[in-house]
């Protein structure tokens, strides 16, 4: 049997996949969000090894 194969690109924002979650998944992203595996790199430790976040990054 032939096959068609067509290949689609959807653009999704932030704010439209968050919309769409259940308070059960918004609660694993922030999980997620808040762990070491992200911190990092939304946060790059310097060259100490420290975090430096100023009071306008907090959220």
């Amino acid at each position: 049997m032939p096959q068609i194969t067509k290949q689609y690109t959807l653009s999704i924002r932030p704010e439209q996949f968050l919309d769409a979650c259940s308070a059960s998944e918004l609660h694993e992203v922030q999980l997620l969000l808040n762990s070491s595996r992200y911190l990092d790199k939304m946060y790059p430790p310097d060259e100490t090894g420290y975090i430096e976040i100023s009071a306008d990054e907090i959220p």
